[in-house]
């Protein structure tokens, strides 16, 4: 038997319980889950440097959900024109999701500022027209 410090009492012991090794157990899923690295999830990247800081729904009724996959719970929907921010992305390609922030209250009543995940293929660049005066003298468009 090896000795080994048990963290819960500082002292050391002879063995570990089958309880206190399923207690450090636990404790290291939660903190992958909390950290978004749990089995299965996917590493988000950041936002690429060539897209615009923001982009805007181009289709009414865009699922705005928990996690980037349709299996998440949609939290509510996006309409045209709804302006996000881009914080981060998942699976780059024809599956892209994107992590964005709201920065104007939807048309479908969610708040700004509300985070959450969309099918990237529905977002746009602003035009002049849809977008804030920033992303029009950054960006330009009709």
């Amino acid at each position: 038997m090896a000795l080994v410090v048990d963290p819960a009492r500082g002292v050391l012991v002879n063995s570990v319980s089958t309880s206190m090794r399923l207690r450090t157990v636990v404790a290291a899923v939660g903190a992958m889950a909390m950290a978004g690295l749990g089995v299965g999830t996917a590493y988000a990247s950041e936002a690429p440097a060539n897209k615009p800081n923001s982009e805007v729904a181009m289709v009414n009724g865009l699922n705005f959900r928990a996690g980037p996959d349709t299996s998440y719970a949609a939290r509510g929907m996006l309409y045209a024109n709804d302006e996000v921010e881009i914080i981060t992305y998942r699976n780059p390609g024809p599956g892209q999701w994107d992590k964005v922030r709201l920065l104007r209250s939807s048309a479908g009543g969610l708040p700004a500022g509300s985070v959450g995940w969309v099918k990237q293929s529905y977002l746009t660049a602003p035009t002049c027209a849809s977008g804030s005066d920033d992303q029009c003298q950054l960006y330009g468009g009709g």
